[in-house]
């Protein structure tokens, strides 16, 4: 089902190339039968949950699959677009690469039928949150920094540990470990402010 408020993401681009393959991916996906929505300002299609994705960038066009990871490959087109990329997979087009609607077509489909089947990557396991010396004496120093740190939620106690030990130097630990208990003591996380 097209959504008429992309059209105008079809009609813009950086080259005249991409704004023809973007219009042909576009017509790939809904001719699945896919339901073309926007998320992230893009053109997602999706059956059950996101299923595929595509964008025009400075020098390519790239299509995400959102659980890639699931599928064949038989062509070897898709990669993952980070090394710590768990799910996604991205296959990319630069000016001049051969673009094959019938293969495109294939994957989406495919894609299309691992998303009916319920095919999903699990999310791994959050490590657990290692406590940097400088931050655990500076928590020891103070029992009521130390009692609303253990209160905070595991994503909010990562986020003081990691940045108090991804510096390299004590004297910085120290007053990032004196920052954190600043706002510990207030019942804020490191990056509550950007939320």
């Amino acid at each position: 089902m097209r959504n008429q408020e992309l059209d105008p993401y079809f009609e813009t681009a950086n080259a005249p190339w991409q704004l023809e393959l973007l219009r042909a991916l576009r017509e790939i996906a809904l001719g699945c039968g896919l339901r073309e929505t926007k998320k992230w300002g893009a053109p997602v299609y999706v059956n059950c949950r996101n299923v595929v994705s595509f964008g025009a960038f400075k020098h390519h066009v790239s299509i995400w699959f959102f659980e890639g990871v699931h599928l064949t490959d038989h062509a070897g087109v898709l990669a993952a677009a980070q090394e710590k990329t768990k799910a996604m997979r991205q296959w990319r087009f630069e000016e001049g690469d051969p673009f094959n609607p019938e293969l495109v077509r294939e994957y989406m489909t495919e894609a299309l039928y691992n998303d009916e089947k319920g095919l999903k990557t699990a999310p791994q396991r959050v490590r657990d949150v290692t406590v940097p010396q400088e931050l655990q004496a500076a928590l020891e120093q103070s029992p009521e920094a130390m009692a609303r740190f253990e209160r905070m939620p595991p994503s909010h106690r990562r986020e003081h540990a990691d940045y108090v030990a991804e510096a390299k130097r004590t004297e910085t630990r120290e007053r990032r470990a004196q920052k954190c208990i600043a706002l510990i003591l207030i019942g804020e996380g490191l990056n509550d402010r950007y939320r």
